[in-house]
């Protein structure tokens, strides 16, 4: 996963060697490379962009990374596999894994860890307007979902509690331009004890009243204020990026393997 700040640098998760870069966008140089824990896969920025969080899938924990200093100052242990991490507008932190998702403090003590039974969450991202968490998870059965989680019913009954859960796909796995049989994104997270693809992140849009994520064959729209689908579509390979223009209202969906962008025109 790549965290973009202010669109003059970037921080990418080296999965395959441990560590995150910081490449300077403006110059297209390489600033540095940092270590940080097993396969590095989720990076978000805190509030203030002073900071970055690294979910690494590979040992359980989230580092803290210091973009002044550019060094780690901090670790966290939160449990098996997690793969996204997200943080709120008080500078607590969201990450989701295997079979959970965990709520740190600012200071990285973990605060909860809420099981979601037999789901594994897979892309975790936070509306500070709605008080939800807009969390993409599979089953074991392969079906895909987008729960609303409630945060503060969550926290209050230390038990993960949603507004609403739907389910958006099922996992798929589809034939490219070149007759090679691929999975689809989220069959590498559940089935894999090496992340080799990770899921594409959840947008949060409009204010934090709708999101936006990718499935395996597709991408849908959340209403997380009316609890409901909105709009789903089916792509002939799955997306791989989301990027939304807040001021066009429009989502720009990335399918590589089929060499198309999409243009969704967001409700206003």
């Amino acid at each position: 996963m790549t965290q973009t700040d202010q669109l003059t640098k970037a921080i990418v998760a080296n999965s395959g060697s441990n560590s995150v870069s910081i490449v300077d966008l403006v110059n297209a140089t390489l600033i540095t490379t940092i270590p940080v824990g097993q396969t590095p896969t989720g990076i978000s920025l805190s509030p203030d962009k002073s900071k970055a969080y690294i979910a690494n899938y590979g040992d359980g924990t989230v580092s803290e990374l210091d973009l002044n200093a550019l060094t780690i100052i901090g670790t966290a242990t939160v449990g098996g596999h997690p793969s996204t991490v997200t943080t709120a507008n008080d500078g607590s932190i969201w990450v989701g894994g295997n079979g959970y998702i965990a709520k740190l403090a600012g200071s990285l003590s973990l605060i909860g860890t809420y099981s979601t039974g037999n789901r594994t969450v897979i892309s975790l991202q936070i509306s500070n307007g709605a008080g939800e968490l807009a969390s993409t998870m599979t089953d074991a059965n392969g079906n895909v979902f987008l729960d609303e989680v409630d945060i503060s019913r969550t926290v209050q009954s230390h038990a993960y509690s949603s507004n609403a859960s739907h389910q958006i796909s099922t996992l798929n796995a589809y034939y490219d331009s070149q007759e090679r049989y691929i999975r689809a994104y989220a069959r590498a997270v559940v089935n894999s004890s090496v992340v080799t693809q990770t899921a594409t992140p959840t947008i949060i849009v409009n204010d934090g009243w709708a999101a936006i994520s990718a499935t395996p064959t597709g991408f849908a729209v959340i209403d997380l204020t009316d609890h409901t689908v909105i709009m789903s579509a089916t792509t002939p390979a799955p997306v791989t990026a989301i990027a939304v223009d807040p001021q066009l209202h429009v989502a720009y969906v990335a399918i590589p393997d089929a060499n198309e962008l999409l243009t969704v025109p967001m409700p206003n």
